[in-house]
């Protein structure tokens, strides 16, 4: 029976609700946390979790879906439906005050549209070199939204899972462990300035993607009850409440 269970893996259901949970915890955390507390710093590690695990389910709906272009126009309808929560979310919880800037800033849902645009070129753009040229056009395109380029490369590396999944996967970790890098590289420059917490908040956020990893690596394709429209809904309602608590407040 124990073996039973595990052969069975997570459910894309279990997985799903797991990145909600991670995603308002994080999303609380900005709202009713001190960004320095180590409450808060465990929080935003654990939020870190939700951005692959959203990441892999949109190389897996692309394998599944019977219309991209339909999968595409619904991404695209709910990012336009989260633009403005997001923009009043993002601008209370890092100025305080909304200026022209704050609308420049694009959610998750449409940084996951352009991922999905990103595997469609992968596998419709015969030559290499232009394939590329697209891709990375999509990652500039990308650097705005929430996560910047790295759903799309994510995306592209659950993409490559399908075919290879110790490959995708550890392209995956390698994508996780060069962007912790990357984000670390500006204080790990100047070490002195640099306090324990703050520290740790800049590698927790990183690192804590990498449980999502190990969580994914247990999928085996069983789907469990649809969860499409929770996530596609939760996602701007969540961000609207908390937008209107941080300028209440």
């Amino acid at each position: 029976m124990k073996q039973y269970a595990i052969s069975k893996g997570l459910s894309a259901w279990m997985l799903k609700l797991t990145a909600l949970a991670a995603m308002l915890i994080d999303h609380l955390a900005w709202v009713f946390l001190p960004q320095d507390s180590w409450q808060g710093i465990l929080s935003h590690t654990l939020g870190a979790m939700a951005m692959p695990v959203f990441s892999f389910f949109i190389a897996e709906g692309y394998a599944h879906t019977r219309s991209v272009s339909a999968y595409a126009k619904r991404l695209g309808l709910f990012a336009l439906l989260s633009y403005l929560p997001f923009v009043l979310f993002a601008a209370g919880i890092e100025t305080g005050a909304i200026t022209a800037a704050s609308f420049t800033r694009l959610n998750m849902i449409y940084t996951l549209l352009l991922a999905l645009a990103a595997l469609w070129v992968w596998d419709h753009v015969p030559q290499l070199e232009l394939r590329l040229a697209c891709i990375a056009l999509l990652c500039l395109a990308a650097i705005p939204g929430d996560g910047s380029f790295f759903p799309v490369l994510l995306a592209l590396a659950f993409h490559h899972a399908q075919s290879d999944r110790r490959a995708g996967f550890s392209a995956a970790v390698i994508l996780c462990l060069v962007m912790f890098l990357l984000t670390l590289f500006p204080w790990l420059e100047k070490p002195g300035s640099l306090s324990l917490r703050t520290f740790a908040a800049e590698a927790g956020y990183r690192l804590g993607q990498l449980p999502a990893l190990l969580l994914l690596a247990f999928y085996r394709g069983r789907r469990g009850p649809p969860v499409k429209w929770l996530f596609y809904g939760f996602y701007p309602l969540h961000l609207a409440l908390l937008s209107l608590v941080l300028w209440l407040k």
